[in-house]
């Protein structure tokens, strides 16, 4: 994984596949698929995140229909892409990622209530860290005319991500909404 990371694609290769050669296993190849997926090599990942698939004893099979979403959003085929969401959150309903481009999804279909359910759920696991998803659900609320509860998952920002560009831009947002909608924020 070492080459891999630093973006040595040709060398992080040659050892997914001496690994593969050795010993067949899915940790190797689904890093061979997310190599060639990295590569836009989509066909070969696919291919390889098929076989994983079919290994119904492989624990992360959620990741694997996560990539399979991501190759067929690439695609544009935006049904695949969403029944394989929805069957990785049914595989894991605590991977994160999944329900973040679900989220996405819906914003392109101007869903807002769909977009809510899963930009919320988005915020479990390693992603409840990450500063953008709290300021796209403060928006969102403020969006849907959900003034107090933007309010304060803007406040949330500021106080969880002080350092962050999302905290400044919270405490604008803020700003804006006590000056639009004193009553509110009391």
């Amino acid at each position: 994984m070492a080459y891999f990371f630093k973006k040595k694609f040709k060398k992080a290769e040659a050892h997914f596949l001496e690994s593969l050669e050795i010993n067949e296993n899915n940790d190797a190849r689904n890093n061979l698929a997310s190599l060639y997926m990295l590569e836009n090599k989509i066909n070969k990942s696919e291919k390889l995140y098929r076989l994983i698939l079919n290994d119904i004893t492989y624990a992360e099979q959620y990741r694997v229909l996560y990539n399979l979403s991501l190759i067929e959003k690439k695609r544009g085929n935006i049904k695949k892409m969403e029944k394989y969401l929805l069957n990785s959150i049914k595989e894991n309903s605590n991977y994160c990622p999944s329900y973040y481009e679900m989220s996405k999804l819906y914003l392109k279909k101007k869903n807002n209530k769909k977009r809510l359910k899963y930009l919320a759920n988005s915020l479990v696991g390693h992603c409840y860290k990450n500063p953008k998803i709290h300021f796209e659900l403060a928006q969102l609320y403020f969006k849907m005319s959900d003034i107090k509860a933007s309010y304060f998952k803007f406040n949330d920002v500021v106080k969880k991500f002080p350092n962050s560009k999302y905290a400044l831009w919270s405490t604008r947002k803020k700003k804006r909404i006590k000056t639009m909608y004193p009553n509110e924020v009391l």
